[in-house]
């Protein structure tokens, strides 16, 4: 009887560790931020997906960026309807970072896809986005 109550402490021992270090993050650094995109963020969704709002597109962004667990190029979507459907233009070079998290820089690219994202970084200059811009001269285009 002795043994399994030792036991017993030992195991929630372990598992109250392992649930500190698992959110350790969250305990050092105080409260999260960014909280990782799901049901928890359907309003700012529905607010990106029907009326292109700006600041609702920048927390889901934001949000998958800086969770560590959802892969970066989630967020291309998001930025594919506000550069296309709602005209906004830094969106262009999101759905750009988008693409380059997915497949690699541009170089690695295959042709469709390097078109797909020279054709945003393309539309962000037309816009006056300084970071497309940018990067299209590092890239010696033309836009």
């Amino acid at each position: 009887m002795k043994k399994t109550t030792k036991n017993n402490i030992f195991l929630g021992l372990i598992c109250f560790v392992g649930s500190f270090l698992y959110n350790a993050r969250e305990y050092i650094y105080g409260v999260k931020y960014y909280y990782p995109t799901d049901m928890c963020s359907h309003f700012e969704k529905e607010a990106v997906l029907e009326h292109g709002d700006i600041e609702a597109y920048h927390f889901i962004v934001d949000s998958i960026r800086n969770d560590g667990f959802s892969p970066k190029g989630n967020c291309l979507g998001y930025a594919l309807i506000m550069a296309a459907a709602f005209d906004y233009t830094p969106a262009n070079y999101d759905a750009y970072i988008s693409l380059r998290d997915t497949f690699g820089d541009i170089n690695e690219m295959d042709d469709d896809t390097k078109d797909i994202a020279l054709f945003f970084l393309k539309q962000g200059a037309k816009g006056n986005d300084a970071k497309c811009m940018k990067r299209l001269k590092e890239l010696k285009v033309k836009y």
